[in-house]
């Protein structure tokens, strides 16, 4: 039995990045405070309210935003969406961009991508990197309608220029992908690496993987480690567990198993079921030079118990006496049952 078998920690991550940017557009609404000018909170509601009756864009703004955060009076959407209507309309930046993440959103309104686009573009054309990336990421998004990945690298581009390191790993992503039109790894490893140098753990980690693959061209396993690691040191489990197997001699000239031993822990600790086994298995090997039963037992047995078929079996070879001393034929059936319940032919 290879304690290798389970190489799904090989394969990238899905694209949980791409997939929860619209939690991006919380981040971008706190950004567009900014945006509030110095005398704004010497300002007075009424006053605000006056001017922006009275035509001045700038108050009409304030006042959006007064509406939309509750700030000096009740929180309305509606209204908030009104008076950005109001300004957008006298040409405000930050206006239009507000509105088009109301639209974006559905704050105030019924959700949508069209209006939203339509809202983004001036902003973006104007520079407003937080624009770019929402206007990209709708371009980038399936299941928006619109769907165009040129347009979705323009725009990403325009923002990563601008030093945006989720526009940068957005970008890397699109050109990084194997299935799609748009593939170029040099594009890639440079759009991943300005993401990661500015500490994007994703962007590390995919970054790692593709210096870790022996049929791309880009193999450098230094460089895998590297990046490997500055992921893993930011907690990303599948980085450290990448990071284990190398250490744990799958590449050859790299092995150290005390290395191994603390990332595959690092990793188990998270839940990491591959990795809660592949450390089972250093504890429990007699001629690794780590053997410890218990250990082995410990870890196994969290793996079992997220259903690993190899750790269930393992766990029961353990309890029938294959090591002495921790025999328990209760808890060996047990296993053994749970392993031959998900198909293991060797434990029927």
């Amino acid at each position: 039995m290879s304690y290798l078998q389970n190489n799904n920690q090989w394969i990238p991550h899905p694209f949980h990045r791409a997939e929860n940017r619209p939690m991006t557009f919380v981040k971008w609404l706190f950004i567009t405070l900014l945006f509030m000018p110095a005398c704004f909170a010497q300002t007075s509601f009424e006053q605000t309210m006056i001017a922006a009756k009275s035509g001045v864009v700038e108050s009409q703004y304030e006042l959006a935003l007064m509406y939309f955060n509750g700030d000096t009076t009740r929180k309305d959407y509606k209204k908030a969406l009104f008076w950005n209507t109001k300004a957008a309309a006298q040409n405000s930046i930050k206006a239009k961009y507000h509105l088009a993440l109301m639209h974006h959103s559905g704050l105030g309104t019924d959700q949508s991508y069209e209006k939203a686009i339509q809202w983004y573009t001036a902003p973006a054309r104007n520079g407003l990197v937080q624009a770019q990336f929402n206007l990209a990421h709708i371009y980038d998004d399936v299941d928006s309608g619109f769907e165009d990945t040129s347009e979705a690298i323009y725009w990403y581009k325009k923002s990563a220029e601008q030093g945006d390191s989720d526009a940068q790993f957005n970008l890397a992503l699109i050109y990084d992908d194997v299935n799609g039109d748009f593939e170029d790894t040099s594009e890639a490893i440079y759009w991943y690496r300005k993401a990661a140098g500015q500490g994007d753990a994703d962007a590390q980690f995919y970054l790692a993987l593709i210096y870790d693959d022996v049929n791309c061209s880009f193999e450098d396993i230094s460089e895998a480690i590297y990046w490997y690691k500055k992921a893993a040191e930011q907690g990303d489990a599948d980085a450290q567990f990448n990071l284990a197997l190398i250490y744990d001699g799958v590449n050859g000239g790299f092995e150290d198993l005390s290395e191994a031993i603390y990332w595959y822990k690092k990793a188990a600790e998270q839940g990491d079921a591959d990795a809660q086994f592949n450390l089972a298995h250093i504890y429990d090997d007699v001629n690794g030079g780590f053997e410890d039963t218990s250990e082995a037992i410990y870890w196994y047995k969290k793996a079992a118990e997220q259903g690993d078929t190899d750790a269930q079996f393992n766990l029961a070879l353990i309890y029938d006496g294959v090591k002495g001393g921790f025999e328990d034929l209760s808890e060996a059936i047990y296993w053994y049952k749970k392993a031959a319940e998900q198909g293991d032919a060797d434990a029927i």
